[in-house]
């Protein structure tokens, strides 16, 4: 059986469906179209869409990739793009230590 996923991860699901399917309008595709491109049944994207269907990271970034956003995607998981990324990155740095003499 399955891992269930939480009420945050469901909103997450239903969030980047809705993107998807916004995406997909915005290029004039329709879901069999996009299905095709990104190696798909048309049945596993309307899940997708929907926020409903469970799909493994490389199908995800199959359709990411089909629409030509699957760049944006792979930035959005660096930690450079964010402040709170940078931050921390600067605040973990170590201060050079000074010698006097």
């Amino acid at each position: 059986m399955g891992r269930r996923i939480g009420g945050t991860e469901t909103r997450a699901c239903a969030e980047i469906g809705a993107h998807i399917s916004s995406w997909r309008r915005i290029m004039h595709l329709t879901q069999d179209e996009l299905a095709s491109r990104a190696r798909i049944s048309r049945e596993s994207l309307s899940k997708l869409e929907n926020g409903t269907g469970t799909m493994s990271l490389d199908r995800v970034l199959s359709v990411a990739n089909a629409l030509g956003i699957a760049d944006e995607v792979v930035r959005g998981f660096d930690p450079m793009e964010t402040q709170y990324g940078r931050l921390q990155l600067l605040s973990n740095v170590p201060q050079r230590v000074r010698r006097n003499g």
